[in-house]
């Protein structure tokens, strides 16, 4: 799952859990309440992500934070580049991250 893949059903189901019960947040949902329990506490987990990890699917991100790069892309970017092996990270997750860091986006650019 993607940074905001599911932001709009992640919000309604936090409102209707406000006044509702895990059944009500499960029948929005469409899961069963236990299903929804965990979406709701993975989604308050995924919310700790740096901004700089935006675009970047969930695994990807927290892999990179597990392997030190805490600051910005900028850093993942010079790694790459400067060939580092970064543990964890398979061939095809490679070309997610390089794909990524091609993106033209700012998030944590300036990050140092």
């Amino acid at each position: 799952m993607r940074h905001g893949a599911t932001k709009d059903r992640i919000a309604l189901a936090k409102k209707i859990r406000q006044t509702g019960t895990w059944a009500d947040v499960g029948a929005a949902l469409g899961v069963s309440h236990v299903r929804a329990i965990k979406i709701l506490r993975q989604a308050q987990h995924n919310e700790s992500l740096p901004a700089w990890t935006a675009g970047l699917d969930i695994r990807t991100a927290r892999i990179l934070l597990a392997e030190g790069f805490k600051k910005s892309k900028r850093k993942v970017r010079s790694a790459i580049e400067h060939g580092k092996r970064i543990d964890r990270i398979s061939t095809g997750r490679l070309v997610i991250l390089t794909q990524w860091l091609s993106l033209n986006t700012n998030h944590g650019e300036n990050v140092v």
